[in-house]
């Protein structure tokens, strides 16, 4: 049996717990959210068996097998780094990390510990994604697929991106591992 734990319990994680559901010898043996009341009303919907606040007394206690990682993307570095050190494999939700370096050091731990380390679109299967991707391929949107390290964009708080070079330590967010956008 294939024990899994999801740790943020907003509205992605129900759609993870309905896909976990799915796969046979696989069990959701607990939930972790900050707030307890998320937590709760996860347990009250789906079939788990504990429910916790603190991540590390999950780990603990419900000794997973993997964790989906189901919170808002600040706290996907710290929160894969503490499962992959005790022994889970961990599924993060897109974005994998904020930063380039600290996507970096998870991949380096998870091949260090031997685990099994990825991130996650939940709706990349969906029919509409599906589809859009069957578009792109025929060339029906054109020739030339714009790529986002071409395009500035401008973050809520005013500030502009520039594509970074790879290497310098940049948010991630629609681009890659390697290299990402820098605030100008």
């Amino acid at each position: 049996m294939l024990k899994v734990a999801i740790v943020g319990c907003g509205k992605i994680a129900d759609a993870h717990a309905a896909q976990i559901q799915r796969i046979e010898d696989c069990e959701i043996v607990a939930v972790c959210d900050r707030e307890p009341l998320m937590a709760r009303q996860f347990v009250d919907r789906f079939p788990v068996k504990h429910s916790f606040t603190d991540v590390t007394e999950l780990l603990c206690t419900a000794r997973p097998d993997v964790v989906h990682i189901t919170t808002p993307p600040e706290g996907h570095f710290e929160l894969a780094k503490l499962c992959l050190e005790h022994g889970a494999n961990v599924y993060v939700e897109k974005p994998f990390t904020v930063y380039a370096n600290e996507a970096e050091k998870l991949i380096h731990l998870a091949d260090k510990k031997g685990l099994k380390l990825t991130a996650g679109h939940n709706y990349q299967f969906s029919p509409a994604a599906r589809r859009m991707r069957e578009l792109v391929k025929s060339g029906y949107l054109g020739s030339d697929v714009v790529h986002p390290r071409k395009l500035l964009w401008l973050q809520p708080w005013g500030s502009k991106l520039r594509a970074c070079p790879a290497g310098r330590q940049a948010p991630l967010g629609s681009s890659t591992a390697r290299g990402g956008y820098c605030r100008t």
